[in-house]
């Protein structure tokens, strides 16, 4: 008789809901250009950095407009989209921000790149 395993699942995982990809990004929030260290379908991790102060209105839990910059070899977009902040870690220059309020325009444009991405198509 075989012993019932548990059910184990890493925490990360039981978390993760959308897949993180490392297509270079920029964000622009205000005046100010981060690169994205990655993002996924529901969000954006961004690099801080001391030479681009953040705009004071940008804390956790605050929801503020930005724009997705994607620049390809000859082919820019621009994506405007509304984040929350969920994170600012200044010890590791890192912020966390989800999508907010996505309309069907910014949700294809975004799964559009994340498919690309994955299936080969965008390198």
């Amino acid at each position: 008789m075989t012993e019932p395993q548990p059910n184990i699942v890493h925490e990360a995982e039981a978390n993760r809901q959308h897949v993180r990809i490392n297509l270079p990004a920029r964000v622009r929030i205000g005046n100010t250009v981060l690169n994205a260290a990655d993002w996924s379908n529901g969000g954006v991790s961004l690099q801080l950095r001391e030479d681009a102060p953040l705009p004071s209105s940008v804390e956790e839990g605050k929801v503020f407009p930005v724009e997705i910059l994607f620049d390809f070899e000859g082919f820019n977009m621009q994506v405007p989209m509304q984040v929350e902040v969920l994170t600012i870690d200044r010890k590791k220059q890192r912020m966390g921000c989800r999508f907010y309020q996505m309309d069907v325009r910014q949700r294809s444009v975004i799964q559009y790149f994340v498919s690309a991405y994955m299936s080969g198509e965008l390198v």
